[in-house]
C-alpha cells in the first residue's frame, strides 16, 4: 500500500512538471509572431510537440546544403544566418525562427546558422508540423536568399504546398460559385472545362487582420478566393509623389464603387492572366480565410496547350524574326512556354513605362500601339494570311521599360 502511494506521488509530480513545462512553452509561443494568432488549444498541441535543443557559442546549428526537416524557434540567445558567397549576415534572437523552407518543401538548407552565444531552441519536426496541419494555420514571412527578414509579412512568393487538402462538398460548392462569379476569368478562359482541376489544386490559408496579401507593383504569384472575412483594395495615386494610397474601384468582380472584397469574392487573377505586376494593394481588414491558387498550378490547368494548339503556336513562332536563329528543339521549348490569353476591346495589353516581362504574338484581332498618348501604328492578326505580328520583345530582351502602350481595338 505504501509503494502504491509512492507511485501515485511520483506520477502526480511528473504530471505537474509536464503541465508547468507546457504552460511555460505556451506563454513563450504566444509571444512569437509566427504563432501569436493561434488559440490556446492550438498552442498547447504545438508546445507538446516541441523538442528543446541547445547549442554552445560557435556551434553550427545546420549548414547550407544539408537536408532538413525541422523548424527552429529561438527561446534564448543569438545566432547568425549566412550564405556562401554573400558578405551579408543576419542576426536572429529570441522569438525568431528559421529552417522553415526545408520543413515545408523538402529543400536543402539555403543558409548556415551558427550560435553566437549559448543558444536555446525549440524544434518542431516536419511530421508534427504536418500532423498539426500548421501549413494551413501559420504564415511564414518571405525570406531573401540570406534566409531571414524580420517582421516582413509578404507570403506571395511562397510555393504551393506539396499536397493540397481534401475539401468538403460545401467548400467545393462555395469555391465553384466564387470562380464562376469572377467575370475576368470567364472572359479569358473556358472555366467549365477546368473547374474540377482548379478546385482540387487550391488550399486554404488563414489571414490575420492587417496582413498585406498583395502589394501594388509586385510580381503576381497567387490568385485568391475569399472564404470569410474582408479585404480592402487600395491603389497609389499616380500623380501623387507622396505615395499616398486611395480606395479604388475594382471592375467586374466587385459591385459599383466598392473598395472591399468579402466572402465569395476573388482577386489576383488579372496579373496572373496578363503576366503583369499587381495593380493594387490588398490588405485584410479583419481575420479572414482565403483559398489560394498558385501561379504554376493556375497556368498548368488553364493554359496548357493541346498538340493541335502546339502546332499552331509553332507556326506563329516561325514568323517571329528575332527567334529565327533558334534550333527546332529550342523553338519547341519556347512553344511550351507560350500561353494563350484573350483580351476584350479597349483593354490595355501592356503599358508604356512598365517593365517588360513577356512578349506577345497577335494571333487574332486588332491592336493599336501608342507612344506618349499618340497613335504609332495598328497591328492586325490574321493567321490565314500569314499575318501574326508580335510586340513587346524589346523590353523583354533588353530588360528595360516598355516604350509604348498597346490596346485592343477589337477582341484579341
Amino acid at each position: 500500500m505504501g509503494c502504491g502511494a509512492s507511485v501515485r506521488t511520483i506520477n502526480d509530480t511528473n504530471d505537474k512538471a509536464e503541465e508547468t513545462r507546457l504552460q511555460t512553452a505556451m506563454q513563450f509561443l504566444s509571444s512569437v509572431s509566427l504563432l501569436a494568432h493561434l488559440p490556446k488549444e492550438e498552442l498547447r498541441l504545438i508546445a507538446a510537440a516541441l523538442t528543446p535543443k541547445d547549442f554552445e557559442a560557435g556551434e553550427v546549428v545546420f549548414s547550407q546544403g544539408d537536408s532538413g526537416n525541422e523548424l527552429y524557434i529561438i527561446n534564448d540567445g543569438l545566432a547568425k544566418v549566412s550564405v556562401k558567397g554573400q558578405s551579408e549576415e543576419l542576426t536572429v534572437e529570441a522569438g525568431d525562427f528559421f529552417g522553415e523552407k526545408a520543413l515545408l518543401y523538402n529543400e536543402e538548407r539555403m543558409a548556415t546558422v551558427t550560435a553566437l552565444s549559448s543558444l536555446s531552441t525549440l524544434v518542431l519536426a516536419r511530421k508534427d508540423f504536418a500532423a498539426l496541419r500548421l501549413h494551413h494555420k501559420v504564415h511564414f514571412a518571405h525570406r531573401k536568399t540570406v534566409g531571414f527578414v524580420r517582421g516582413r509579412k509578404d507570403i506571395e512568393s511562397l510555393p504551393a504546398p506539396a499536397e493540397t487538402p481534401e475539401k468538403t462538398p460545401e467548400e467545393i460548392k462555395f469555391i465553384a460559385e466564387a470562380l464562376n462569379r469572377n467575370a475576368n476569368l470567364g472572359r479569358v478562359i473556358s472555366l467549365s472545362e477546368h473547374l474540377d482541376a482548379m478546385i482540387e489544386s487550391c488550399w486554404s490559408e488563414e489571414v490575420p487582420n492587417g496582413l498585406q496579401l498583395i502589394k501594388e507593383g509586385d510580381a503576381a504569384e497567387r490568385f485568391y478566393v475569399v472564404q470569410s472575412g474582408c479585404f480592402g483594395v487600395t491603389r497609389k495615386r499616380k500623380e501623387d509623389k507622396s505615395g499616398a494610397e486611395v480606395r479604388m474601384r475594382r471592375p467586374s468582380t466587385l459591385g459599383q464603387g466598392q473598395s472591399t472584397i468579402k466572402a465569395g469574392g476573388s482577386f489576383g487573377e488579372l496579373a496572373l492572366l496578363f503576366l503583369a505586376p499587381r495593380s493594387a494593394t490588398v490588405t485584410a481588414l479583419e481575420d479572414s480565410k482565403v483559398w489560394v491558387f498558385h501561379e504554376k498550378i493556375f497556368k498548368s490547368i488553364f493554359m496548357k496547350a493541346s498538340k493541335t494548339k502546339m502546332a499552331e503556336f509553332l507556326a506563329c513562332l516561325e514568323r517571329v524574326d528575332f527567334l529565327a536563329s533558334l534550333r527546332q528543339e529550342e523553338k519547341m521549348a519556347v512553344v511550351e512556354a507560350l500561353v494563350e490569353v484573350r483580351f476584350y476591346k479597349d483593354q490595355v495589353i501592356m503599358t508604356q513605362g512598365d517593365w517588360g516581362r513577356s512578349f506577345y504574338i497577335l494571333v487574332d484581332g486588332e491592336v493599336i500601339v501608342e507612344a506618349d498618348d499618340e497613335p504609332v501604328r495598328t497591328l492586325v492578326g490574321m493567321p490565314s494570311k500569314g499575318e501574326t505580328p508580335f510586340f513587346g520583345e524589346r523590353a523583354l530582351l533588353e530588360r528595360s521599360r516598355r516604350t509604348a502602350t498597346v490596346r485592343g481595338t477589337s477582341p484579341v
